[in-house]
């Protein structure tokens, strides 16, 4: 057996295996301390964002230039997704 079906099975058995009062306590507080950490750092961010400078600067922006960054960054997305795809084809 290769590492990867022996890894694949121990993933199977632990979805199988009842979760205890524990195990769903340790899941909520690591989501709940993944929320808390977010959060913190999202303050540290913008609290030094001048909101009224962003609002000028999308009122008064060139929106032939946004329309152009979206795109290039949907065509990247796309490229990128792609290149996997034709990556990890092989090992199925």
């Amino acid at each position: 057996m290769t590492e990867i079906d022996e890894s694949i099975i121990n993933e199977v058995e632990d979805e199988i295996k009842p979760k205890t009062l524990k195990t769903k306590l340790w899941n909520i507080t690591k989501l709940l301390l993944k929320f808390a950490v977010t959060a913190v750092l999202l303050y540290f961010v913008f609290r030094r964002v001048p909101f009224a400078s962003v609002k000028y600067r999308l009122l008064n922006a060139n929106y032939w230039w946004m329309a152009a960054a979206l795109v290039s960054f949907f065509v990247s997305i796309i490229a990128s997704s792609w290149r996997l795809m034709s990556f990890l084809n092989p090992l199925t």
